[in-house]
């Protein structure tokens, strides 16, 4: 009864809030980003009372409005629509997506990946080296049956160390896949530019390499367990430039 009241206080606040934002000419932001990133709707009221405790995050899960989470993509269909993103436009890469998957006739298995050529990859727009990458995340597929089969059963350490051993699949992709695909709530993706950048501006700090490093894992620790929903928090900041 106590958490229920505490997200109905919550959801009032924030409503106030856009209230205020719309009189004052601001807008009242909900935040929908093309690619739609993680939300545990059972979870939202605990998640947010826990975030509201961090004073500089405060006023971000006060403003913003995160929608739930759609993903019905399988784990390798996903990583696949990842590398073929990599140092793409948005516009780019939805391209490339599309007709790749429409060659695939919307069957993105491993084994069809393995048996497509250089010439076809050329021919949908996919670099030499994307269909090296994509050739090498197929066939760990085939090798490893096994921890693909169980991956939801793995820690997000385990699943990590194993993705960035195949050549091509690298931390930022992996976190990012943690997130929106497998749902993981407590990930910081540091390696994320505008995560950083966010963090820095909202609490003041400032360094490089090692050293920032360290500086925004300890601020990101309070999140926890819920480092997943703060970074979303950070992003709808970064892209919608909310004045707090």
């Amino acid at each position: 009864m106590r958490a229920t009241y505490d997200f109905i206080l919550i959801c009032l606040n924030s409503f106030i809030e856009k209230m205020k934002n719309s009189r004052q000419g601001k807008p009242s932001v909900i935040y929908s980003p093309n690619d739609t990133r993680i939300c545990y709707p059972a979870h939202m009221h605990t998640a947010d009372k826990h975030l509201c405790k961090d004073t500089n995050l405060s006023p971000l899960v006060r403003y913003f409005t995160l929608p739930e989470l759609v993903s019905n993509r399988e784990p390798f269909h996903s990583l696949v629509r990842s590398v073929l993103s990599q140092q793409l436009s948005t516009r780019a890469a939805s391209t490339i997506i599309s007709r790749f998957e429409k060659h695939c006739q919307g069957e993105v298995s491993a084994r069809k990946i393995v048996a497509l050529e250089t010439p076809v990859f050329r021919m949908i727009g996919v670099s030499r080296q994307k269909s090296t990458y994509l050739h090498h995340l197929a066939e760990h597929v085939i090798r490893n049956e096994d921890f693909w089969s169980s991956i939801d059963d793995k820690t997000s350490t385990e699943i990590q160390l194993e993705l960035t051993s195949i050549k091509g699949i690298g931390i930022w992709t992996t976190q990012m896949f943690l997130m929106f695909n497998l749902k993981r709530p407590d990930i910081l993706p540091l390696g994320d530019l505008a995560i950083r950048e966010s963090m820095c501006k909202l609490y003041s700090v400032s360094g490089k390499g090692k050293g920032l490093e360290r500086k925004l894992q300890a601020i990101g620790k309070a999140w926890s367990p819920h480092r997943t929903r703060a970074s979303r928090y950070l992003w709808a900041w970064r892209d919608n430039g909310y004045n707090l």
